[in-house]
């Protein structure tokens, strides 16, 4: 997929402004670094509005650019419909700030249904909800901590044959991509947890697991 670069005489503020009202869209969630906007809430794509730390890689650029956009046939990766790239000077900063837009399918939070439903789904996937309950980031997600650790390069997790057969091949295979890439690139690091990881409805009560944002 190409992605285009915008120039911009505006700042961020005024042109996502006009951007959400050309395109009647509605608010629906914010993240750190990021906010998510819907034009109806029956529709199949929502957008995403970003901007980019200047001082420091992108996590989530580096995701998109490297294992979303070059994946082919992943069940794992959201789908992207179309991405572009805006910059503008910021006097105040004295600098050239970057800002993105996605318009990507609509995914459904990992929370909209139960633990007990959720845990099925998982060992649907062939991936084991019951490892270390007691997760940092809350009950139930201590199979996130693992990856989280994996993806950061922790010891314990360091034969990657080993990880990769624990999971789907193709979710193994992306995760120790992702893994590289934490190794390689100066101020990116996993970030795994419940709020980065969405459902993707395949019909019926069919879920699909999503990582939508696992670097940071």
């Amino acid at each position: 997929m190409r992605i285009p670069h915008h120039k911009l005489k505006c700042d961020y503020d005024t042109f996502r402004d006009r951007f959400i009202l050309k395109n009647n869209l509605d608010y629906v969630d914010s993240g750190c670094f990021a906010s998510v906007y819907e034009p109806n809430s029956k529709s199949d794509y929502v957008y995403k509005i970003g901007r980019l730390n200047p001082r420091r890689h992108d996590g989530y650029l580096c995701f998109i650019k490297n294992i979303v956009l070059k994946s082919k046939n992943n069940p794992f990766v959201p789908v992207i419909h179309a991405m572009s790239m805006y910059s503008y000077y910021d006097k105040w900063a004295e600098a050239e700030l970057y800002f993105y837009i996605i318009k990507m399918e609509r995914l459904h939070n990992y929370s909209s249904i139960s633990t007990k439903r959720c845990h099925k789904l998982l060992r649907g996937h062939n991936i084991d909800p019951s490892f270390d309950n007691n997760g940092f980031w809350g009950p139930d997600e201590g199979w996130l901590d693992d990856w989280e650790g994996y993806l950061d390069g922790d010891e314990w997790e360091s034969d990657e044959k080993h990880f990769m057969h624990k999971y789907p091949k193709q979710l193994g295979a992306m995760l120790t991509k992702m893994r590289k890439m934490v190794k390689d690139t100066d101020h990116i690091e996993g970030d795994v947890h419940s709020g980065n990881i969405m459902w993707r409805k395949t019909g019926g009560h069919k879920r699909q697991l999503v990582l939508t944002d696992p670097l940071c």
